[in-house]
């Protein structure tokens, strides 16, 4: 987890971040978990492997400033988090893939993010560093981050401290090269709840409920097959509005995924159904479905009067990664049912991979909706 040079976690605030060089981090030179007005300012943030920078908490204040850095990387993206909401102020950076990928934040090229308001003065060009590479920062006289004004620093100041022995060991330690392990296989999730006692929950899920009279759990009282369905049972005063809500975190990235599963809704039931992108920072979301009392909604259809109390079987098929912009497809289908949508849009078009699979109770109020014979799978249709 982690594996950041400069990191302002948990409401650090007021906090000035001068003169680092930062290189060859798992995660990123640096990131900010949710603070206020802290700076950072000249900096070398370099070579990190997944991202360069980082934000995750949106909030209703300055975050932080980021002026006269120095960025360079040669693998993975510039920044993650959702830069598109967050509150910070930069200027006078400069930015350089040396890979020669795009200078991104979030969905917004370069230009756009400075037309933006954001970034002013900053720049993409090679720094020119005597030999980034090899270790050696020191910037060359014709250097465009000078322009900048940036002001050199001797890193050379920082580490170990003490008699020259002491601090030639550690300067020649020989550390290991860093080894990722490789990302986690995509999981095929399968739970009909036959082998969960009723009461409980899915053992395969997150379950997210606030206890004052909402509950997601195993019933025997209903089922679609065999003798056990799972119960989501909304109610009335929940501090929040999504809650209950019930997850599963396939981890599908390219390909295409299909996701089935028997349905039931009570008068008054409000489920929505999501697939969620979390990459990134933030999340995006594709396919989502909307069950709202008594109304089926998707995206750019008109709704569609929904039966009550019987169940239904729910079909959804959606591209990942280079093949999530063809959009996906949904049926519906049961007693005097038949639904069919194709090629129906993700709900935002930078939706690419299936990390997170949501039904959402939005009903405020006493209801019930059931599930069974749940599917979630990598498919080659």
């Amino acid at each position: 987890y982690g594996g950041w040079g400069l990191y302002t976690d948990e409401g650090s605030s007021h906090i000035l971040f001068e003169n680092n060089l930062v290189y060859r981090t798992k995660t990123g030179g640096f990131h900010q978990h949710y603070g206020r007005e802290n700076i950072v300012r000249n900096n070398i943030l370099a070579f990190a492997k997944e991202q360069q920078l980082q934000v995750s908490r949106v909030e209703d204040h300055l975050s932080f400033t980021f002026e006269n850095n120095i960025l360079l990387w040669d693998e993975g993206e510039l920044a993650r988090g959702p830069w598109d909401r967050v509150r910070v102020r930069m200027r006078r950076n400069l930015y350089w893939p040396m890979h020669g990928g795009p200078v991104r934040f979030g969905d917004q090229s370069f230009e756009a993010w400075q037309a933006a308001g954001h970034d002013e003065g900053s720049l993409v060009a090679d720094p020119m560093f005597l030999n980034a590479r090899q270790g050696d920062f020191r910037l060359r006289p014709d250097s465009p981050a000078l322009g900048l004004g940036f002001k050199p620093f001797d890193p050379d100041e920082a580490g170990v401290r003490g008699p020259d022995a002491w601090r030639r060991l550690a300067r020649d330690y020989p550390w290991p090269e860093l080894q990722l392990p490789p990302p986690p296989p995509p999981l095929p999730i399968r739970d009909d709840f036959e082998g969960t006692p009723a009461g409980q929950p899915s053992d395969a899920a997150e379950v997210h409920v606030e206890n004052r009279g909402d509950t997601i759990a195993v019933t025997d009282t209903t089922a679609a097959s065999g003798r056990h369905s799972l119960e989501i049972r909304d109610a009335p005063g929940l501090e929040r509005a999504f809650n209950p809500h019930l997850v599963y975190r396939p981890n599908h990235r390219e390909g295409q995924t299909r996701m089935e599963f028997d349905l039931r809704l009570e008068t008054n039931a409000w489920l929505v159904v999501e697939w969620r992108d979390y990459q990134g920072g933030g999340y995006r979301t594709g396919p989502m479905v909307v069950f709202r009392q008594g109304r089926l909604e998707l995206p750019g259809q008109p709704p569609r009067p929904l039966p009550m109390d019987r169940w239904l079987h729910c079909r959804i098929v959606g591209g990942l990664g280079d093949r999530a912009p063809a959009g996906w497809s949904f049926q519906l289908t049961g007693e005097d049912v038949a639904i069919d949508f194709q090629g129906l849009p993700p709900a935002r078009k930078a939706f690419r991979e299936l990390d997170w699979v949501g039904f959402i109770s939005n009903a405020r109020q006493t209801t019930r909706v059931y599930l069974d014979n749940l599917q979630i799978v990598p498919s080659e249709e």
